[in-house]
């Protein structure tokens, strides 16, 4: 049995010693991650807590409901199910819920640009992608306050449904929440 482990060293014990070395730095790396404050690490956070980080809170009243309608699918980080094709998919947007040609309004203060069927709310901090829109006319490059006309609900996005309006909430390129930029309901 020693002449054996003997040959086996002799022939590959560079080998050995390289795997070794290998499982002590893999053993020590652990051992330091573990002995390490319990932070959850970027790849476990979810988008909306890594922005936390970086994003301040938004004031309360910062941006307008851009229509009255209630939201009917939430922004997501997780795959959400879409029953009217069975299937998941990711979701980084709020879908609202319209009528074919129901008014549709600025959320907040910004330039209008127009990219097809698709039309976009910019501003130095955000930047707001309206999809289901009927543009007024000539909108395309507009200076608009919060609460101007933006034109009107086609009542359909496609993959997305019927009587939808799906807005899409940019910040530093990122899509996030839009949800918590809007004021709370008032109950009556």
């Amino acid at each position: 049995m020693r002449a054996k482990l003997k040959t086996l060293f002799q022939s590959s014990g560079h080998y050995l010693l390289a795997l070794l070395f290998a499982a002590v730095i893999l053993l020590s790396a652990l051992w330091t991650r573990n002995t390490q404050s319990p932070a959850t690490s970027p790849a476990q956070m979810n988008q909306s807590q890594r922005l936390s980080d970086i994003t301040p809170s938004p004031a309360p009243e910062l941006f307008q409901r851009p229509v009255g309608g209630p939201c009917i699918r939430a922004f997501s980080d997780d795959p959400v199910y879409f029953p009217e094709y069975k299937r998941y998919a990711f979701h980084p947007s709020a879908d609202f819920s319209v009528t074919e040609g129901e008014k549709i309004y600025a959320a907040f203060d910004g330039t209008v640009r127009q990219d097809g069927d698709t039309l976009y709310l910019e501003n130095d901090a955000f930047s707001l992608r309206y999809r289901g829109i009927t543009p007024e006319k000539s909108s395309d490059g507009k200076q608009v306050r919060k609460g101007a006309l933006l034109g009107t609900a086609t009542g359909f996005v496609p993959y997305e449904g019927q009587n939808i309006l799906c807005l899409t909430l940019y910040q530093n390129s990122t899509p996030v929440d839009i949800s918590p930029f809007f004021a709370a309901k008032k109950e009556r």
